[in-house]
């Protein structure tokens, strides 16, 4: 069993799916559960592996749900007088077995990497990735006329298709040149999907686009980009294409 969530977990890890991984660091008889057992969680709730009966499966499963959430580890300890088991540090809740017993079960959430995903080639763009690559992101960068020699700090650099795969979804910054190429840039994080976006251009450059025709975009559920004329700075606190600094 143990193989079998060592293989299950290096595939979420390669899908970029969060999960936790449960094991049993103390029981007392006469819970059937034995230390060393564990188990594997997945973020649709989904229980792989064996924890002591399946009685012990819903609270396990709901504070694995929490720790996915929070991204913290914890402790529980399920006992029939929950009460009397409280200890610095464990989560003491009701043994719902009828064969009773006591049993500790360490919850540790495994959690995508944090992505940062810049799309262009502009000197904001080179910035923003090593500052990202500096505080610690995966950083990926998305450009057709992006090389290697620019981004040296980068993970990853995708020239044409880039992958719409796992679960996570980066933060995003579209910092291209303004220069009506932002849509050729936008379609990689279209089709993958963004956790949060941004655009970013010069002070100087956005003044003089003010009182001219622009092009705002929008994502659409098929992975496309969609353009409409714009006229004017329309800029409200939400919107994406608003710059990052002045």
């Amino acid at each position: 069993m143990r193989s079998e969530l060592l293989i299950l977990a290096a595939e979420l890890v390669r899908n970029e799916e969060p999960f936790v991984l449960a094991t049993v660091v103390r029981r007392q008889a006469a819970s059937s559960a034995r230390q060393g057992d564990g188990a594997l969680i997945t973020a649709a709730g989904v229980f792989h592996g064996w924890l002591g009966g399946s009685c012990t499966q819903p609270t396990v499963v709901r504070e694995a749900l929490r720790a996915i959430s929070d991204g913290a580890p914890r402790l529980i300890a399920l006992s029939p007088e929950p009460a009397k088991d409280r200890r610095p540090g464990v989560l003491a809740f009701p043994m719902t077995c009828h064969s009773g017993g006591t049993v500790d079960i360490y919850l540790e959430p495994v959690l995508p990497p944090s992505r940062f995903l810049v799309l262009g080639v502009s000197p904001v763009a080179r910035a923003l990735v090593r500052v990202a690559a500096a505080m610690g992101f995966v950083v990926d960068v998305a450009d057709p006329g992006a090389q290697r020699a620019m981004f040296p700090e980068a993970d990853r650099i995708w020239t044409d298709e880039m992958p719409a795969r796992g679960a996570s979804r980066p933060f995003t910054v579209v910092a291209t040149m303004g220069e009506r190429d932002e849509v050729p840039s936008l379609r990689p994080a279209a089709r993958r999907g963004v956790r949060d976006r941004a655009a970013a251009w010069p002070a100087r450059r956005g003044r003089r686009r003010r009182g001219r025709g622009r092009v705002a975009w929008r994502y659409t559920g098929d992975g496309t980009v969609a353009t409409r004329p714009d006229v004017g700075d329309r800029r409200g606190p939400g919107d994406p294409r608003r710059p990052l600094a002045r």
